[in-house]
Parts: structure tokens; sequence; C-alpha cells
């Protein structure tokens, strides 16, 4: 079943939060793909490639989370595992860590956005 996201006062803040993570992220998605790409085409500068496009990702999955809460915190899990398998791939480089950090980040905003809106919305059907 799927649950819209519940506008109480916590959401609301971890909204926030998760917006300024959500921006922060895109901001190192971009320094890492200007300055930290390798110009060599190997599979290290490729797992940083696609660790680039997962962090790129999340946005769309953090802007669901504004409607369906459960799709968006599912999603970002999912980016911040690619993340941490590119991470691992390229041996715990410097963007890369970074990045999957704030995805791991962003996927606990999201979960509890995702565990206070299905508490919301079971009481609000107990009250009915």
């Amino acid at each position: 079943m799927l649950v819209h996201t519940r506008y109480v006062s916590s959401n609301v803040a971890l909204l926030f939060v998760g917006a300024v993570l959500c921006a922060v992220i895109a901001f190192e998605a971009i320094m890492t793909a200007g300055f930290g790409a390798d110009p060599v085409h190997d599979f290290k500068s490729a797992a940083i490639l696609f660790d680039i496009l997962a962090a790129i990702l999340s946005i769309p999955f953090f802007l669901t989370m504004f409607r369906w809460c459960g799709i968006g915190s599912v999603g970002i899990w999912c980016a911040a595992g690619v993340s941490l398998l590119c991470c691992l791939i390229t041996t715990m480089s410097g963007p890369t860590t970074v990045l999957t950090l704030l995805l791991a980040f962003e996927g606990v905003v999201c979960s509890a956005i995702n565990t206070v809106s299905i508490k919301a919305a079971s009481a609000q059907r107990s009250n009915v």
C-alpha cells in the first residue's frame, strides 16, 4: 500500500534537512564530475561515473518523497547501495566515500519521514 507523506511538523523539518542534503549531494556530484573524474578510461573511472549517476539519480527519488514516502525511501537506499558498491570498487577514494556517506545519511532521513508518515496514517485511521 502506498503511504502518502504526512506533513506533520517533524516531517516538514526532515524534508527541509533532506532538501539541503540533496543540494549538497548534487553539488558534490557536479564537483566530482568536473574536477575529480579521471581522464583515463579504466574500471575505476567507470565506477566513479556510476557513483556520480547514482548521486544524481537520488534527486528524483527525493522529490518523490513529497508525495509517496515509501517509494522515495526505497529509491534513496538503492542509490546509496549503488554508491557503496562503487565506493568499494574504487577502494574508498575520496569523492565516492563522501557521496556514499551523504546518500546513507539522506537514506536515514527519508526512512524517518516514512516511519512518521506510516504512524500518522495509522493514527488517522484509528481515529476514524
